[in-house]
Order: C-alpha cells, then structure tokens, then sequence
C-alpha cells in the first residue's frame, strides 16, 4: 500500500470503471457481519471460513463489526472479497478499527522473531517470512482464521508467461519486473533456500506466494521510535530517518478493502481530481502506544473545477458514473453532517494511493481504466535528457556555450526539484526519503527516471532545463514557486522568470521526444484500441470511445477472436494490451497540450 492514508491491492473485475478492484456483491448474496451468528455469503449460519474468521476478529478487539461494514464473498480472484455497506455509512463513520497486533509487520524483534533473516533483508522478506512462519503453524495457529481467507493467487505481471508479459512493450516495467524477480530469487537463497526453517519450511512456490501478498497487501505506516512520541507495532526493523520509521504492516480485515481511484485529471491549469473512494483509513494509537488502523467514511471532495481544462484527456474519463465516479448522495438535506459517504448495499472502497499503472500491473494485477496518476518515464535521468536535447538540437553549438547551457540547466533543474519537494506534505515527504533509503538498503538500484504524467504534465525539472538548454538565461532571478490555490499539491508553476518563448522552446522539446517515443513501439495506439475496442469487456465501450477519438472515426474495432499478434486472448494479455495503450495515451494527452496550436 502507499504511504499516505488509503492505500494497497487490486485487480481486473467488477467493471469499475474509474479505477476498481474487486467483483460486485453477489446479486442478493447477504454481507457476512457480527461474531457470533456470522452469515456467509455461500449460505449457512457461521458460514466458514468467513464466520470463523470474523469471530477471530471478535476476540481479538475489533470495533465495528456491528457496524456498517460487512463482508462478502464473490467468485472473483482470490475469492473475491470485499466490504460492503450493510446500511448507509456517514462522512467520518468509523467502519472498522482494529489492533495492528492482530496482524504482521516488518518490524524484527529477536526476541520474538529470532535471529535477523539475514543481513539487509529488505521489508518484504522479513514480511513474507512472518507470513511464511504464521502460516506454517497450521490450522491450530494464532492467525490461522486469517490466513484462512488470503488469496491463494495475486495475479501480479510476475506469474505471467513471458510471451503475455513481453506485450506491455514498455521497457521501464520489463526492467522492473525483472528487478522484482531477481528480489524475490535472491532473497529466497538468502534465507535458506526451499525448506528453510527460517520460512516456516517454505518452499519456492509458496515463496513467490507470500512475496506477492505482502507487496499487494500491505499499509506503509509512519511512526516514531519509542521515546519519540509514537510507538511502532514491533520492535526493530523498517527504514528511519531523523526519528521517524517506516514500517509495513499487513492488517486483517483491512486488507480486504478494495481499490477505487481517483477522478480526473492533474494538468498545468487545474487542481487535483476527485476521489471516487466513499473510505480512507489511517494509523491511529490510544493512550498506551497501541496501534490500529481506522477505516471511516470519507469526506465529500471540493469542487476544483478540473474538468473545465479542455483538452484531449476528458475522452479519457467514462461516462458511466454510476460505475466510474463516487456520487455523493444526501440524506434529507444539503447539510454536511447530512452527507452519505456510501449508500446501503453498496461496496466500500478505499484509495490504494496515487500511483502509475506499473505498479498496479506489477503487484496487484490489475490496470485502471483511468488513472490520473499514471506516468511515462521519457528519460532514464535528467543526465540522459539533456544529452539527449544536445545531440538533438544542439549539435552545431561552440561547446564552451553548449557546457554553460548545461550547467545552467543543472541548476534549474535543482532549483525546481526543491521547490516540488517543498509543495508536498511533509508526511508524504519523509515517506518518499524512506522508501528511497528502503529501496537502497534492499540492494535495490536508485533510480532518479524523468517522467511525463498524465495531463501534459513534464517531470517539474524538465521544463525549466529544456529552456536552459535553449538559452534562457536564468541567472539570479529564477523563482520556482508553488502555486497552492490552483496547480494540485506539489506541482511547480514557473515564474516569469521563464519568458513565453523560452517556455515554448522547452514544451517543443518534450512534444519531439513523446512523438520519438511513440513512434518506436511496435503497434500504434490506434491499432491497441482496435483489438481493445473489439473484445467484450466492462471496458468496451470505454476502448470504442477513445477508438474513434484518436482515429478520427477511421478506426475499427477487431474480431473478438483475434487477439494481439492473432493469438487467442488471455485475460493478462487483455491488461498487457490495455496498459500499453494506456502508456500510448499519456504521451498522446502530452503532445495535444503542449504542442503549439496548428
């Protein structure tokens, strides 16, 4: 899960159409509630495993099992579990709490857990490992009511078959994937190999089990060390920095919440979307240190006004709302403590977090049809882009003016970098500099990759080192200032210090490389659409809308029985085609809102 409250799983299903994991709701199939007397979806008073598990939860201290959440089992992946609302759940409502004890963390107590799994062990080994461990008790173990009701597969990018996976055609991912697979291989030997009593006598498949469900279904929490203010669920462990820890926790029940994403679009002129999650949750502790984890009734959003930015992204955004987008209904009046966060029956989704379409293909399975948040790494690092803009419009230049217009750019770059970092929260920002410490503790590689996001909105350093490279001179008067009323948090909006040519200068730069990009993949985004636009989906009418957007009404829709490269379809190269033309639509969106106007 992401670091900041409301994040952590997901998948294909339910035909959500902003940004949802999780089946439906049975058709007339009642919510499992309560301890005693639990229903089970499949019928059956006490209905196992989800009655046994809800009396487990029971005794364990949970709050709110009486209250306006209940869970239900659908034929979904994994079982298809979510939480559903038994009865109309008010803004700030709590649905559930329940003790972070309850559930795993990464934190390491030898004590408890023994000697170190070994040395440099990154979070989600020393997680799965717990996993591991609890579940090799058996069914007389203490979490065994909960880890009765896990899934039994995440179908993450991990366990596709390299011909499905190659179909992402997107570079940055593969390259992920592979640092995933070499994560989950090399840590495998470390502890012990297959068998290793270290993992509960584990072997390589149930390894590669656990390591996908800790990385699809844990919460990032920050806390402070004990004598700092707050108590972590644990003792050692989890990455710190000036005091403050990291750790990942993974919470039943919690952890069944299904996905719903945000709605709308960040661009240079509008604020941030909407939310479409009717929860959030967020880490809590009472007077003695202890920790839960809230799940309560979200807030309405504010009316930023986003949607009135033209441009080519609103055919991004599905018109079925009902499906797509979080009404928000009132109960008798316009009154806010009269606002119905989500109705009776209805399936209570939280936020994962804000994240790119990689990370939810990667771990989790699953490819929104919209996502604000998702990204194109167009540049490895800001190094590659400016060698980049030299050799490409640059090559005739004295090198001395070449060498100060790159020092220049630097510079910039720096300058808007911390500015950026400034327009965040401070909690997000101590979390992004402990999951970089995180990353390289793991032996993992720092990557600093330069991005273009949805919306038309460049990497914050690129804009203002493509001017310098033109020749913007921005001496001592550039200012790079955060613009809190209308620009979405953090996002940098330039001065004057950069004049309306400079600026044009450097979107032509960025308009050339999305156009680069785009032309060095093996189909076009029409031709992904038509094979999307032609397979019955929750998302096809989506497909046909953005099929006749981008092909001018030429475009049209494939066979069904023709797959990509006219093999079959299989539902992970349904999301490999989808992801990938998703990847198409943000350099797309880019170039319609930074190329000048014909």
């Amino acid at each position: 899960m992401g670091p900041a409250r409301g994040a952590a799983r997901a998948g294909r299903g339910g035909g959500a159409a902003a940004a949802r994991r999780g089946a439906p709701p049975p058709r007339g199939a009642p919510p499992v509630r309560g301890a005693a007397g639990a229903r089970g979806t499949g019928g059956g008073a006490g209905g196992a495993p989800e009655g046994e598990f809800l009396a487990w939860l029971a005794q364990g201290g949970v709050a709110g099992l009486e209250g306006p959440g209940g869970l239900y089992s659908g034929a979904g992946p994994g079982g298809g579990r979510g939480v559903v609302a038994a009865r109309a759940v008010a803004p700030g409502e709590l649905v559930f709490r329940v003790p972070a004890e309850l559930g795993l963390s990464d934190a390491w107590d030898p004590g408890s857990d023994g000697p170190e799994l070994y040395p440099g062990a990154p979070w989600g080994a020393r997680l799965a490992a717990k996993l591991l461990r609890a579940s090799g008790e058996g069914p007389t173990g203490t979490r065994a009511p909960w880890l009765a009701v896990l899934p039994d597969h995440v179908p993450s990018l991990y366990f596709f078959d390299w011909d499905e996976a190659r179909e992402v055609q997107y570079a940055p991912l593969l390259a992920e994937l592979d640092r995933y697979g070499f994560l989950v291989q090399d840590s495998l030997r470390a502890a012990g190999g297959p068998g290793s009593p270290a993992l509960g006598g584990a072997s390589r498949e149930q390894w590669e089990w656990a390591m996908s469900v800790v990385h699809s279904r844990s919460f990032g929490v920050l806390v402070r060390r004990p004598g700092g203010g707050t108590a972590a669920p644990g003792a050692a462990g989890g990455e710190e920095s000036d005091g403050l820890a990291l750790v990942r926790l993974m919470v039943p029940l919690v952890d069944m919440f299904n996905h719903s994403g945000d709605v709308g679009f960040y661009t240079r002129g509008a604020a941030a979307p909407d939310s479409s999650a009717g929860a959030v949750w967020e880490a809590v502790e009472d007077g003695g240190g202890n920790l839960a984890l809230d799940v309560r009734g979200a807030g309405p959003p504010e009316d930023d006004g986003w949607g009135d930015v033209p441009g080519v992204s609103e055919v991004f955004v599905p018109e079925d709302g009902d499906e797509g987008e979080h009404d928000w209904k009132v109960a008798g009046g316009p009154g806010p403590s009269e606002a119905v966060a989500v109705g009776p029956g209805e399936e209570i989704f939280f936020s994962y977090g804000d994240r790119a379409n990689d990370d939810w293909l990667l771990h989790y399975g699953f490819v929104p049809t919209h996502n604000p948040h998702d990204s194109f790494e167009i540049f490895g690092g800001l190094p590659e882009a400016l060698e980049w803009y030299a050799g490409r419009f640059l090559a005739g230049l004295d090198p001395d003016e070449a060498g100060r217009r790159r020092a220049q750019a630097l510079a910039a770059a720096a300058a808007a970098e911390e500015a950026a970092a400034a327009g965040e929260a401070g909690e997000v920002r101590a979390i992004r500099e402990l999951q970089r410490a995180g990353e390289a503790a793991g032996g993992g590689e720092l990557r600093d990759p330069v991005y273009m996001l949805l919306g038309g909105r460049p990497d914050p350093r690129l804009t203002p080192a493509f001017a310098a490279m033109a020749g913007a001179e921005m001496g001592q008067d550039l200012r790079i200032a955060t613009d809190e009323a209308g620009s979405g948090e953090g996002e940098v909006v330039l001065s004057t210090a950069l004049d309306s040519a400079d600026l044009q200068a450097a979107d032509a730069a960025v308009v050339a490389r999305c156009v680069e990009l785009l032309e060095a993949f093996p189909t076009s985004l029409v031709e992904d659409l038509e094979l999307l636009a032609g397979l019955p989906s929750a998302e096809q009418s989506h497909f046909l809308e953005l099929l006749r957007h981008f092909s001018g009404g030429e475009g049209r829709p494939r066979p069904e029985s023709e797959g990509p490269n006219g093999v079959p379809w299989t539902d992970n190269l349904y999301l490999a085609v989808a992801f990938r033309a998703h990847k198409k639509l943000v350099l797309e969106d880019a170039i319609g809102r930074l190329a000048p106007p014909p």
